[in-house]
């Protein structure tokens, strides 16, 4: 029996007694349920997975038979072994091995000196099977929950929502608003939506870079009090040779923000973000079916890495799902979604903007409304 976590509309049970198993638990932890059934239930070890039939259809890293597929995702130091009935998806059972890591005899902080995140091997581990093998398989087969690539916070109840691309500025307008007007946080860079317009909390550690702080004092000494002193020097290092976006770190939500989280929120207000040669910021209504659109192609971008496992998978003729069905899926559900906020709107950025002057905007439209 493992640890059951809602994400959306979807349970996901964790098992087994590795490291990496507890700090993935650990990090799902306010999201939390007790409850009976899973819908996907991941079992991680290190034990090599059951020997691959030799009828099974190979395309790439993926071996596949009508009812299971081997997807050795090796460059992330993880194969999964995925058992599925066709007539009871998404119920999911996936046997995960971890592949050993090499260079072992690399002492761990200078693993961590080398690492940009600060990560231990195990804490890498955990990050890239959240990050890689959790999400794609709930971006792949949970119908009832969507990724977006997007940060959200909330307030009275609704979920104010910043899809777009890498970079813009979604997390740090997010954490503008929680510090600045009490706005309680909901996810950063990924958000679980449903199509009724239900927004959940994702528990993912938040990504923090340097050019988040500016500006955020408190946040700031907040976050620094929970580095130790190696860790202030690589990141006053790394920041110092590489730029305000050459260092990050993961951090919980609850440890910055504290009781400020909204575990579900209704869809509000939407604003997607784009910088663009523009002398001062323009906001335009965009249609729930272009915004989907849109938000469809970026989240398959964003995981290209792993749509590329699915492409091989479709190739064998035994996928559940295709790239094609999954695409058109993400659009309807998001058109759902949207359709269901008070507002779908794009902002346009001028590229000298601030942090601070986003802010600024955002909260004068909101108020405004």
């Amino acid at each position: 029996m493992g640890t059951k976590f809602r994400l959306g509309d979807t349970i996901v049970e964790i098992v087994g007694d590795h490291p990496v198993a507890d700090l993935v638990r650990r990090e799902l932890e306010p999201v939390s349920v007790n409850t009976p059934t899973s819908d996907i239930k991941f079992v991680i070890a290190e034990n090599p997975l059951p020997k691959i039939p030799a009828n099974a259809k190979c395309v790439g890293p993926v071996f596949a038979l009508p009812d299971k597929a081997w997807i050795h995702f090796d460059p992330i130091g993880y194969r999964t072994l995925i058992a599925f009935n066709h007539h009871t998806m998404p119920s999911l059972d996936i046997q995960v091995q971890l592949l050993p890591y090499s260079h072992k005899n690399i002492p761990t902080f200078v693993r961590r000196w080398r690492n940009w995140t600060y990560l231990t091997p195990w804490e890498q581990r955990a990050y890239s099977f959240i990050n890689g093998v959790l999400e794609s398989i709930l971006l792949f087969f949970s119908k009832s929950t969507s990724l977006l690539h997007a940060s959200v916070v909330e307030r009275e109840g609704c979920a104010i929502c910043f899809p777009s691309t890498g970079g813009i500025g979604k997390t740090t307008v997010s954490l503008q608003l929680v510090v600045h007007h009490g706005f309680r946080w909901m996810a950063d860079d990924i958000a679980l939506i449903v199509e009724d317009g239900r927004v959940s909390l994702n528990p993912r550690y938040i990504m923090i870079y340097p050019y988040n702080l500016q500006g955020l004092s408190t946040l700031s000494r907040t976050f620094f009090r929970q580095r130790d002193l190696f860790d202030r020097i690589h990141w006053m290092i790394k920041s110092s040779i590489r730029g305000p976006k050459g260092v990050r770190r993961r951090v919980p939500p609850e440890m910055l923000f504290g009781a400020r989280l909204a575990k579900t929120a209704h869809m509000g207000q939407i604003f997607f973000l784009a910088r663009c040669p523009v002398l001062d910021f323009q906001l335009e209504d965009i249609s729930p079916h272009k915004l989907a659109e849109m938000c469809a192609n970026i989240i398959l971008a964003e995981y290209s890495y792993y749509v590329n496992y699915l492409y091989y998978w479709e190739s064998t003729g035994f996928a559940p799902i295709t790239v094609g069905d999954l695409r058109v899926r993400l659009a309807h559900t998001y058109e759902r979604a949207f359709s269901k906020a008070i507002k779908c709107q794009l902002v346009r950025i001028p590229v000298s903007a601030t942090p601070v002057d986003l802010r600024r905007f955002i909260m004068k439209v909101i108020e405004d409304d």
